[in-house]
């Protein structure tokens, strides 16, 4: 009987220990499982952020080529602009030099044809003291 006793006590522990290798490897399996979702969540999240990240480094790419783009065509645009300007200018200097020059040129001949006058009414001047000088009184 006390063997009898003995190997239930041993198949006892012996199926208990079975239990508890087996509870523990079911809690090893529910454990790992539970990591590698949490781990695959985690992933999930960060390749996701990661892929957003791209998008937008992409994005400020394209619109950083883009506005380059835009700023070449604006400094073609302004330097034809200073071109025309400077042309504008050079034109009205000219318009400016020709006109000066006209007004010169009308001014001595108004000049000129003052002096003659005022030549011509001295010497008329003159005559008339002349001949007033050489009648008898």
């Amino acid at each position: 009987i006390e063997v009898k006793d003995k190997r239930k006590t041993i198949e006892s522990l012996t199926r208990a220990l079975q239990t508890a290798r087996e509870h523990e490897k079911q809690v090893m399996l529910d454990s790992t499982r539970e990591w590698e979702d949490k781990l695959h969540k985690q992933k999930g999240h960060y390749e996701a952020g990661m892929e957003r990240h791209l998008k937008l480094v992409d994005r400020l790419l394209n619109d950083k080529t883009e506005l380059t783009k835009r700023c070449e065509l604006f400094t073609e645009e302004l330097k034809v602009v200073e071109q025309k300007f400077q042309r504008k200018l050079e034109d009205f200097d000219e318009q400016a030099s020709k006109e000066l020059e006209r007004q010169k040129k009308n001014w001595m001949a108004a000049e000129r044809l003052r002096r003659e006058s005022w030549e011509k009414d001295k010497v008329k001047e003159i005559k008339e003291m002349t001949i007033k000088g050489l009648q008898p009184d």
